[in-house]
């Protein structure tokens, strides 16, 4: 889709003002669902055994595990948000950038890949906490981990490579904009 057109510019800037709102009230949500879980839901995702796996949800207990199971709904939800939302603004950003090239083309498809990575690792531990210790594969726990880390890890080559973007677009409407001589 080319958004560098002004019309097209302007839906997609909305789409990802839209969708960063609503995944941010979705955020909320689930963060009211999960609660003050000890160690944090953001541990878990870092397991790669089963062995860590389970000594979180048996520190979490049956009302913790009954809340980290709930807590799904609003996490497909909201990866679904913040997908959206880094292909809106990674594109509305793409549409400013003059180069490079392969930022251009890659910005819009980093927040969709840890979409992916999210779904991949929601999918695998919302199978592995409602089955039977023993029951599932090691290597099932070890992709999980490896997937949210995936994750994490484009959350913040994306945060980066918006920095970098912004600061690109930013300083290149400055240098057209001043005067010669100044």
């Amino acid at each position: 889709m080319d958004v560098q057109g002004h019309e097209g510019s302007r839906w997609v800037g909305w789409l990802a003002l839209a969708s960063g709102t609503v995944g941010a009230v979705i955020f909320g949500a689930m963060i009211r669902v999960v609660g003050a879980l000890d160690p944090s839901v953001g541990a878990i995702q870092f397991t790669f055994t089963e062995a860590a796996f389970r000594r979180i949800l048996d520190a979490w207990g049956p009302e913790g595990r009954v809340r980290f199971a709930a807590h799904f709904t609003y996490d497909y939800v909201f990866l679904g948000c913040f997908g959206l939302f880094g292909w809106a603004l990674g594109s509305w950003l793409a549409g400013r950038l003059e180069r490079p090239r392969w930022l251009r083309a890659l910005l819009p498809w980093v927040m969709p890949a840890a979409a992916v990575g999210d779904a991949v690792e929601d999918v695998l531990q919302q199978s592995l906490a409602a089955a039977i210790p023993g029951s599932r594969p090691a290597l099932a726990y070890l992709v999980a981990g490896v997937a949210a880390t995936v994750k994490w890890a484009l959350i913040a080559m994306f945060i980066a490579f918006v920095g970098w973007a912004a600061w690109r677009v930013w300083r290149d409407r400055t240098a057209t904009t001043t005067p010669a001589g100044r």
